[in-house]
């Protein structure tokens, strides 16, 4: 692990452990403090193979059928409240019409704009796979608590230990030099390659909704990918 990176850990750690004043004293931090939707835009690269990007990678986690006509992939960030709106309001309508039903698949990316999010997304991929959605639900529906509290760590271990996560492998999972790079990597992807600029993007077998649409909004693009995808 490099000198860098290993700062960037220990960043994580104490700033979610409380100790903001030591976390605005390292130099080299993990992320760079952007606010959801407004990151600091890397140049964006004209060489990247964006449809092989927007299909299944290896690494996701993948709800639904990984065969289904239509992935509907999101990159958001875990403290974004755009997000945490759409993972509530619209969602649940996207899973009872569509992946429930076998129609989609949906793949969650992580985009976080700042070390609480970065943290929550290293837990969630350390967790065994089947917990993962129900980790974003619970990280989501908890979102306001968490960000409120005077030690967010200790909220998110909370709501960890639902998916068989003791304090321990919460610890182990936010200094994870393996984790951090997966999601500091996905974050890079999608400003460098995709040109993301802000939280919730979603794409639909590689058409682009940016914001957290009402599922009304989204049924059109939903109904006009399937039918491109399958002819009905």
């Amino acid at each position: 692990m490099t000198a860098k990176r290993n700062i960037a850990l220990w960043t994580i750690a104490l700033g979610l452990s409380g100790a903001f004043a030591a976390v605005a004293q390292v130099q080299a931090p993990v992320l760079n403090g952007a606010t959801e939707g407004a990151g600091t835009p890397l140049a964006v690269s004209g060489t990247a193979d964006v449809s092989k990007i927007l299909t299944i990678q290896a690494d996701d986690r993948v709800q639904g059928k990984k065969d289904a006509p239509l992935t509907i992939i999101e990159y958001a960030s875990m403290t974004c409240s755009h997000c945490r709106d759409f993972s509530q309001s619209t969602m649940p309508k996207i899973e009872e019409e569509w992946i429930d039903t076998g129609k989609a698949n949906y793949v969650l990316r992580h985009l976080p704009w700042d070390n609480l999010a970065l943290a929550e997304a290293m837990v969630m991929r350390c967790a065994p796979e089947s917990s993962y959605y129900p980790l974003a639900k619970a990280f989501f529906g908890a979102q306001e608590a968490i960000m409120k509290a005077a030690d967010p760590l200790s909220e998110v271990k909370q709501i960890a230990r639902f998916a068989g996560l003791n304090d321990e492998a919460v610890q182990a999972c936010i200094t994870d030099p393996a984790g951090h790079d997966a999601v500091t990597n996905m974050r890079t992807v999608a400003q460098r390659d995709l040109g993301i600029k802000g939280t919730p993007t979603i794409f639909v077998n590689g058409d682009r909704i940016e914001g957290a649409e009402s599922y009304e909004k989204m049924l059109p693009e939903l109904q006009k990918a399937y039918k491109k995808a399958t002819g009905k």
